[in-house]
C-alpha cells in the first residue's frame, strides 16, 4: 500500500504519453498500406487510454494518378496531418482536387509554403494545425526550387532557411500563447542540405528546427534516410528526431515498407522525459493484411504515357494484365 504521508511529501509528478504512428515517402505506393493498417491498429490498441497520433512528413501522393482514390481515401481514415512533400506538391491541380474531391483539404500543413502569383492550392494548405492538443508544423523542403519540374506546380514557392526558422518560431509563439504546450515538426526537408549534388552544403536541417525553443518532436522525410536521435533546443530540452528510410544495409523503398512506433512521455510542462521515450522501427510486412484496398477499383489510365521507369509498381500491374489478354 502507498504511504499517502509519503506521497504527499513527495508528489507523483504528473505525465501524459502521446503514441505516434510515424511514417515518410509513401510515393502514392499502395502494396504496403493493408499490412501497415494492421501494425497501427495493433499499436493503437496496446495504448486504448492514450493520446494516439498518425503523422506522415510528406510525399504521400506521386505525379501520377493511378492509386489517387485508395491514398486519398487512406489519408482520410488513417493520417492526422503530414507536411506537402516535393512530389505531393508537383501534382499541382491533381493534389489540389485530390483534397477536395476525398475531403483530405485538413490533413496538410504547409508553414513554410508561399504563392508567387495564382495557383490551386491557395487557401487550401494549413499554416499549422492542433491535433488532440498537440501543434503540427509542417515543413516542405527548403531547397525547393531544384526539387520541383519546370511545367508542375507553378507559382509556388517554399521559404528559405532562415525565413523558414523565423517562421517556426513565430508559429511556436502563437500556439504557445493558445496553450499547446506539445509541438511537432513533419520535416520534409531531409537531415543535411548537402545529400543532393545540387546542394553542395553541409547544414543539418534538423539540428536547426531542434534548436528552436518550444520544438519537442521532428518527424522527418524527403532523403529517404533511418535517423532516431535526440538533440537540444536553446531552452536545454530535449528534443525527439525520427525518420524511416535506409540504414546500414537495410534497403527502404518508399513505399511504406517501414513505419516508426514512438511512446512519448511528456511532463506538466510539456517537456519530454528523455529516459521514458521509445520509438521501434517495423516493417510492414511483419503485419497481415486488411482488406482495406479491396474495396477500391483500380483507376483505369492511359498505359502509354507512362514508361518502365516511372512508376515500377505501375508497370508491374500492366504488364499482368497484357499477360491475361
Amino acid at each position: 500500500m502507498t504511504n499517502f504521508w509519503l506521497q504527499f511529501k513527495h508528489p507523483i509528478e504528473p505525465v501524459e504519453r502521446v503514441n505516434v504512428v510515424h511514417f515518410n515517402d509513401m510515393h502514392e505506393n499502395i502494396d504496403n498500406i493493408d499490412s501497415f493498417i494492421t501494425g497501427r491498429d495493433e499499436f493503437y490498441k496496446s495504448h486504448p487510454n492514450d493520446t494516439n497520433l498518425t503523422l506522415a512528413a510528406g510525399d504521400l501522393f506521386n505525379r501520377f494518378p493511378q492509386n489517387e482514390r485508395i491514398v486519398s481515401n487512406f489519408i482520410k481514415d488513417y493520417v492526422d496531418a503530414s507536411a506537402p512533400g516535393n512530389r505531393d506538391l508537383e501534382k499541382g491541380k491533381r493534389f489540389s482536387k485530390a483534397m477536395k474531391k476525398y475531403g483530405i483539404e485538413d490533413k496538410f500543413v504547409g508553414t513554410n509554403v508561399y504563392y508567387d502569383g495564382e495557383n490551386p492550392l491557395k487557401n487550401q494548405l494549413s499554416e499549422v494545425k492542433i491535433v488532440n492538443g498537440v501543434g503540427i508544423i509542417g515543413l516542405s523542403p527548403v531547397d525547393f526550387k531544384v526539387r520541383i519540374k519546370k511545367k508542375s506546380n507553378k507559382n509556388i514557392k517554399t521559404k528559405p532557411l532562415e525565413e523558414t526558422l523565423q517562421t517556426v518560431r513565430n508559429e511556436v509563439k502563437n500556439l504557445e500563447s493558445q496553450g499547446v504546450n506539445k509541438i511537432f515538426i513533419l520535416a520534409h526537408t531531409g537531415e543535411l542540405s548537402g545529400h543532393e549534388i545540387n546542394d553542395p552544403h553541409d547544414i543539418d536541417y534538423y539540428k536547426e528546427f531542434s534548436k528552436i525553443g518550444g520544438i519537442d518532436v521532428i518527424i522527418g522525410g524527403h532523403d529517404h534516410k533511418k535517423t532516431d536521435r535526440w538533440e537540444t533546443s536553446e531552452r536545454n530540452e530535449p528534443v525527439k528526431i525520427v525518420s524511416t528510410g535506409w540504414g546500414g544495409n537495410e534497403k527502404f523503398g518508399a513505399n511504406l515498407d517501414s513505419f516508426g512506433e514512438m511512446s512519448l512521455i511528456f511532463d506538466k510542462n510539456g517537456v519530454l522525459k528523455k529516459d521514458l521515450c521509445k520509438n521501434e522501427f517495423h516493417k510492414s510486412s511483419e503485419y497481415q493484411k486488411t482488406p482495406y484496398t479491396e474495396q477500391f477499383p483500380q483507376h483505369w489510365i492511359n498505359w502509354g504515357k507512362l514508361t518502365e521507369k516511372t512508376v515500377t509498381g505501375l508497370y508491374k500491374i500492366k504488364r499482368k494484365l497484357s499477360d491475361n489478354n
